[in-house]
């Protein structure tokens, strides 16, 4: 029988896996040579440092809780299983 309980920690596994793709996929993204921001305004230097820090702060602590992605945008959740098949994560 499955319980509220269960449901509720195979969304949070869900979650956090989307969160650390969500985190790998922006370190590919900013540390190209020229990051854009989505209306293709150039990132500064500082925020892409800052924005790494952040990325890789979050993927050092495996219990950190970031819901950085939203898991009910099925686009963007297939843009991260695509993402993870091409790099073999």
């Amino acid at each position: 029988m499955i319980t509220a309980s269960d449901t509720a920690k195979n969304m949070a596994i869900r979650q956090a896996s989307y969160d650390r793709l969500h985190h790998l996929k922006r370190l590919v993204w900013l540390r190209d040579d020229t990051p854009l921001w989505s209306c293709g305004t150039p990132i500064s230097r500082y925020e892409v440092l800052q924005l790494i820090h952040g990325s890789e702060q979050v993927l050092a602590n495996n219990n950190m809780v970031s819901n950085s992605c939203d898991t009910s945008d099925l686009t963007y959740m297939a843009e991260l299983d695509t993402f993870a098949l091409a790099n073999s994560l």
